[in-house]
């Protein structure tokens, strides 16, 4: 059953400071763009955001080579997709078919980019007429269910997002 939900300032200012810092965990444990939730689930923002959503989505933390968090600013955006993995509803080749709930915090001010909205789609993903632009501002979690059809506009600036696929 798909779900998603946005929680409202999920992160401070402080937090963001904090994620954007490159000095932090993610570089320090695998010293690439992301790093297994495993080694970062004790850092208190990391902890703070994965018992908020605990409250609404049912998700157990996989190993290593699975559940894993980054920081990622992609001006071309995101085709239609969910995150087991799939870009086709008739698509048999998942790769994150582990994947049970995929988060995302809009860690830069709306007013350094344009563009980059994220959209859903709860029908058919590939009909335009369908799609339901979500409402997040700086600091909100988008958190839903890894068979959630969604995409994200390209944008123009400087558009970081905090991601998780748990």
């Amino acid at each position: 059953m798909t779900k998603r939900k946005i929680y409202r300032n999920a992160i401070t200012s402080k937090d963001a400071e904090f994620l954007l810092n490159k000095d932090w965990a993610i570089d320090e444990i695998l010293g690439k763009e992301h790093a297994s939730l495993t080694n970062v689930k004790d850092v208190p923002v990391i902890n703070k955001l994965l018992e908020i959503i605990r409250k609404d989505f049912d998700f157990e933390i996989g190993g290593i080579k699975e559940s894993y968090i980054r920081i990622e600013t992609r001006g071309k955006g995101h085709r239609w997709h969910n995150d087991q993995g799939g870009y086709t509803k008739d698509d048999d080749n998942l790769h994150m078919e582990w994947c049970q709930v995929g988060v995302s915090i809009l860690l830069s001010d709306e007013s350094e980019f344009t563009g980059g909205d994220t959209y859903y789609a709860d029908i058919d993903f590939s009909n335009e007429e369908n799609k339901i632009k979500s409402d997040r501002r700086q600091y909100d979690m988008c958190a839903h269910t890894s068979d959630s059809w969604h995409m994200v506009e390209p944008h123009e600036g400087s558009r970081t997002v905090l991601l998780m696929f748990i």
